[in-house]
């Protein structure tokens, strides 16, 4: 017998597709139209300003921690670096649309940041807001 045959046999559905229901209890109507998508938020600006903050926005912001970061170079970055890294950090958190908690670690994490030594020269913040945002893309 082939499952097909199982299924409509005596014209009743058989325990294979009732998943497991009683066999009194009717199975629920399947939709006759799809459901609609609800990804409208993630329909692609129109204008070219807003496809490029769309695009480069959170990592012109990732720059420009970056930027600073390479500014407090040496000890100058041990007294300045937590308050210019800090408010660079609650602006990025802004960027990111994070309500306050987060905005709070974004700052206090941009101002540690920002004074450890040996970070001047490589891109580590940016490099981060674009892995970000590629995955971010992929939903």
């Amino acid at each position: 017998m082939k499952w097909s045959e199982v299924e409509t046999v005596g014209g009743h559905a058989s325990d294979l597709t009732s998943c497991g229901t009683p066999a009194g209890v009717p199975a629920k109507p399947v939709p006759k139209e799809p459901l609609p998508d609800n990804d409208a938020g993630d329909v692609a600006p129109a204008s070219v300003w807003e496809r490029l903050y769309f695009a480069l926005g959170p990592i012109a912001g990732c720059l420009v921690l970056d930027l600073v970061d390479f500014v407090t170079l040496g000890p100058i970055g041990l007294v300045i670096g937590i308050p210019v890294g800090a408010a660079v950090g609650w602006w990025l958190g802004s960027l990111y649309g994070l309500e306050r908690a987060g905005r709070i670690t974004v700052a206090a994490l941009s101002a540690v940041y920002c004074t450890i030594p040996f970070t001047e020269l490589l891109p580590l913040a940016t490099l981060s807001g674009a892995v970000a945002r590629f995955h971010h893309a992929g939903r």
